[in-house]
């Protein structure tokens, strides 16, 4: 859910179909937005201008560097979306800055995946490492990382074989080819 959006929006005395006319979308997009959906790099430009804010304002900036507290780790579902929007982000962030982004993802994974042991969580936390790593094996090689982008590949196979998630081991292939 994103309040920051939602509150500026009604500061604004704007409703969702006045915000999502004003940026060019449908209204369905702008209750994604509002959702906590990522809009995309020219509608958030948009967003700004419409309710004269920044994009951290709004709810939509950087996560903060720093490094999480144990208690303060994302849940599962959070990790998920989070490394969604990284994976919308490929074409539009400088691989260095993604690259960034990836690595703090990857060490909360792991931390996640070493306190959790209901193999339900644990399996969709594999999944959410398997996109993670296999974006991580499409940024390397964009750094001109070739072996480290080719073992990022081989390990997102391998997890992704181990959950039984078809379209990432698909994709794994179609990156290695």
């Amino acid at each position: 859910m994103n309040n920051q959006l939602r509150g500026m929006r009604k500061r604004r005395l704007l409703s969702q179909e006045e915000l999502a006319e004003s940026t060019g979308v449908s209204v369905v997009t702008a209750r994604r937005w509002e959702a906590g959906q990522h809009p995309q790099p020219q509608h958030l430009r948009r967003l700004c201008e419409v309710l004269d804010a920044t994009s951290e304002e709004l709810g939509f900036g950087p996560p903060a560097a720093r490094e999480l507290v144990e208690d303060e780790l994302p849940e599962p579902a959070e990790m998920e979306a989070a490394v969604f929007r990284l994976r919308r982000s490929y074409s539009t962030m400088p691989p260095a800055e993604l690259l960034e982004r990836i690595e703090e993802r990857r060490g909360q994974l792991r931390r996640l995946l070493a306190s959790e042991h209901r193999p339900s969580r644990r399996r969709d936390l594999l999944g959410t490492a398997a996109w993670l790593t296999l974006l991580r094996a499409n940024v390397l090689p964009d750094l001109r990382r070739w072996e480290a982008g080719e073992s990022a590949v081989l390990a997102a196979r391998a997890m992704a074989q181990e959950i039984g998630h078809g379209e990432v081991e698909a994709w794994s292939w179609e990156i290695a080819a």
